[in-house]
């Protein structure tokens, strides 16, 4: 195997734990809790940083990827339903995009230290943040909505006025605890199997919702992009040095994140996305027809030798403001409770193998039909996708479960 086809595993063998991931969070969420998932995640989160600072082999090094992805199942199946059972819907989007924010923050230090540094020493850093994980959930409480479908109210109102800061008075308490009583009745009167996200109509439309967002999502190559940054930019010809065009691209994508955060629950879902998707066609296309010219024709770049990372850069603010950070708050509001820990594992459990194709298969379709290849089909995705998103999705911004639930399902 040569080392650019070793190096594809490393990076996609991630997705392949993922699934792992997935279906541990199946059991952990209904069983033992959300809190509890979150903070089993920073196990293999360790672990996969501990392999990686030992690591003498190439084999050592998929291991610790294959753990690593493990926690990245259980944690992309947990957040977007611990957040949404904690979070009021003025709000709600803006906690859910801290999980993006947070992502884009280890990126940007990936970006900035990782060219500069051994992995060793690299790895050795990196392992502080399931410590930093571990502390962090140890602290939070577990969600009302939980803890009142396990038949533990008072807990449920404990919790309300923990998350509120103890500023909570009881007409707020009241009005929340009979939003999660009648949100849980109805799943109750729906009492659901996995399956059920398939058979039964009335999960139907947001099962086919999820599943199409994720595609948009893992399609539009953002993962590669990410993961083969300065093999793109090296490839490009420009006259800056890949190490600087990638701490440039992790920048831009932590910004946008934040920006992502502020105007979420302003802006609506349905609108960002579909401007996202949009956006990230355009941007994609105009990388593809810098790399038509450069390995199909031949042609003279040197004037244009700005377009790759200027490209690359409109797309990971329009990708990160939309189609990369809004599926999973979708995930965790389309959803009644009694199969939204299904559907969230069903999504990550789904969103593995779209990810292993795409970053597996990035330098193979690259090398054999050209760089143009693989951006055309990302801009291609991204053009259809936003048809999907303005036909398809519904608007969740500023609605409570219930409410969601009637518009799915054409109720007043």
């Amino acid at each position: 195997m040569t080392g650019r086809l070793e190096s594809s595993w490393i990076v996609s063998i991630r997705n392949i734990g993922s699934i792992v991931g997935c279906f541990l969070a199946i059991l952990i969420n209904n069983n033992l809790g959300r809190r509890v998932s979150l903070l089993t995640s920073a196990i293999p989160l360790f672990a996969s940083w501990v392999i990686i600072f030992f690591a003498r082999s190439v084999m050592a090094l998929y291991i610790a990827r294959l753990i690593g992805g493990i926690a990245s199942g259980q944690l992309s199946a947990t957040l977007p339903i611990y957040i949404g059972e904690i979070s009021e819907k003025d709000i709600r989007g803006r906690l859910s995009n801290l999980f993006t924010v947070l992502g884009s923050l280890g990126g940007l230090y990936i970006y900035t230290v990782g060219p500069f540094v051994s992995y060793h020493v690299l790895a050795g850093t990196c392992a502080i943040v399931p410590f930093i994980v571990t502390v962090m959930c140890w602290f939070l409480p577990e969600t009302p909505y939980y803890l009142a479908k396990k038949n533990k109210p008072d807990k449920a109102r404990e919790c309300i006025v923990k998350l509120s800061c103890n500023r909570a008075d009881e007409n707020f308490i009241e009005t929340r605890m009979q939003e999660i009583r009648d949100s849980i009745n109805n799943d109750r009167k729906n009492t659901s199997q996995f399956w059920e996200l398939i058979t039964k109509q009335q999960y139907r439309k947001p099962f086919l919702i999820v599943l199409g967002i994720k595609t948009i999502q893992h399609f539009s190559g953002s993962q590669a992009i990410s993961a083969y940054m300065q093999t793109i930019m090296q490839s490009s010809g420009s006259n800056l040095s890949s190490s600087y065009s990638s701490i440039i691209f992790g920048f831009t994508r932590f910004i946008a994140a934040i920006v992502s955060g502020q105007v979420v629950d302003k802006l609506g879902r349905k609108p960002l996305l579909l401007i996202s998707a949009a956006s990230c066609s355009v941007a994609l296309f105009g990388e593809g027809a810098y790399f038509y010219v450069l390995e199909a024709m031949k042609g003279n770049t040197n004037s244009i030798s700005w377009i790759p990372l200027t490209a690359l850069v409109i797309f990971e603010v329009m990708i990160t403001i939309g189609v990369s950070t809004l599926p999973y708050i979708i995930i965790g509001e389309i959803f009644t409770m009694n199969v939204k820990g299904y559907a969230a594992s069903f999504s990550s459990l789904y969103s593995a193998p779209l990810a292993f194709a795409v970053t597996s298969l990035y330098i193979p379709i690259s090398e054999n039909w050209g760089t143009y290849t693989m951006f055309w089909f990302y801009a291609s995705t991204c053009f259809l996708g936003s048809i999907f998103i303005l036909i398809f999705l519904p608007e969740t911004k500023d609605k409570t479960f219930d409410e969601i639930q009637k518009k799915l399902n054409n109720k007043k």
